[in-house]
This record gives structure tokens, sequence and C-alpha cells, in this order.
């Protein structure tokens, strides 16, 4: 049997085909490309209304990025295109899968997925690489001495340890300041005063001695005076 051409004597992506490979490559995929087959079939009001959701896919996945790069309170990162990908194919694009298999069945001309799938890889890799790298690599020799470590006024419990029962989604990161020291920045979401607030908590390095010293703690970018700093450090340890 021949394959039918659409009204457009173009081919098409296949429709359903888009749709499940958004669960790879989030729903900018497929509603890229049921935009552009709307297009191809002549539909010109579908077709804005396409690209309407093509746009919102964009922004899901902005507001993906940034929510997991950035300070937030909420409990639900990463979830915006997911959430997206399922309102967008029970409230469209099923239309399109629905309208391709009633006009033309499944001898339609399909046009190839080679290039669409090549690019979204290649976008998934600069996402990895841009964002997972760091984890992948795995912590720093300085990281790792402060995580697996203990404070004198909290021997029972490693750093690690206090961090991941008082912050949330804790970052942890090792340099050198101008002046040559090492230190372990350790950066988190907590609760203070009632509020939820960003704080950064950094630890000096001695390599020769293989020890490390507690050197200030800031609370939204605000240094904390020593009082304060110690009354966190003890609350880190109870909880």
């Amino acid at each position: 049997m021949s394959e039918v051409e659409t009204s457009s004597n173009q081919p098409i992506w296949n429709p359903n085909v888009s749709v499940n490979l958004s669960l790879l490559f989030s729903p900018i995929f497929g509603t890229y490309l049921h935009y552009q087959n709307w297009k191809i079939l002549g539909e010109v009001a579908r077709a804005k209304a396409a690209k309407i959701w093509f746009i919102i896919s964009i922004v899901a996945l902005a507001l993906d990025v940034l929510t997991s790069i950035l300070p937030s309170t909420s409990t639900s990162r990463g979830s915006f295109s997911a959430c997206l990908l399922i309102v967008w194919y029970f409230a469209y694009a099923r239309k399109q899968v629905k309208y391709v298999k009633e006009r033309f069945g499944n001898t339609y001309s399909k046009k190839s997925l080679g290039m669409p799938i090549g690019i979204g890889f290649a976008s998934l890799l600069v996402i990895i690489l841009a964002f997972g790298l760091p984890s992948l690599l795995g912590d720093s020799d300085e990281v790792k001495m402060v995580k697996d470590g203990t404070l004198q006024s909290c021997p029972q419990k490693t750093v690690e340890q206090m961090v991941s029962g008082f912050m949330a989604k804790p970052s942890w990161e090792s340099g050198a300041a101008s002046d040559g020291s090492e230190f372990v920045n350790i950066s988190g979401d907590i609760s203070y005063s009632g509020k939820d607030v960003r704080a950064m908590l950094q630890f000096i390095i001695d390599k020769q001695q293989s020890t490390f010293q507690f050197r200030a703690i800031e609370v939204n970018g605000v240094p904390m005076n020593e009082l304060i700093a110690m009354a966190l450090l003890q609350k880190m340890c109870a909880e």
C-alpha cells in the first residue's frame, strides 16, 4: 500500500511519536513538531495555538533550570515541564493525533525524525555539561574532608549529617581566596526566625594539618555575628 500525501503534498512528523519523545526531550520537542505539522497541514488557527504551546514549553524549561540552581522555597522543583507535558497532551496534542489518524490513517508520508532527535540529544548534552557536570565529577578533596569531618562542638555527627538534616538541597563548593587560603562553602535553604532564607557556611582548610575550621555563616548574604553563628551550629547538631 502506498503512502498517502497530506493536503499540502508534504510529509509530516508522526504526531504520536513526537509526543512520546517529549518524555525524553521535554515538551519543547513535541510542541514544536506539532506546530510545524499544523502549518504543513494548512490549519492556520491550530498552528497559531500550537505556537503558543511551544512558547509556553520554553518558559517551563527555563523555570525548571532556574529552580534547580537558584534559591527557592518550592518543594517541587523541576516539575514545570512534566506538568506541562501532561496538560498539553490531554488538552491539545491528542487532537493532532486523532486528526491525522482520521484523515490519513497510518499510511501518510512521514518526515524523518533523525534531525530533531539529533538536536534533542545535543541539547540534553549541553544541559548535562552545564548543570550536571560538577555532580558527575564528584566532590573535591577539600569538600570530602569537610563532609566526613566533625566539629568539636558536635563530635557525634559529621558535617554532612549536620547539613543534610538542617538545609534543603545543600550545595558544596571548594575554592581559594585571593590571599591563598582555601575554603569550602555550603549553601542551602533554612528556616530562620520563622522565615525561609538562604544560608551559607564557610570552612577554612588547612591542608598541611589535614584539618578545617568553621569561619563564618551568612543569611541572605548578611554575615551573622559569632553568637548567632554558634547558636545555628548547635541547632544543626540537634536536628
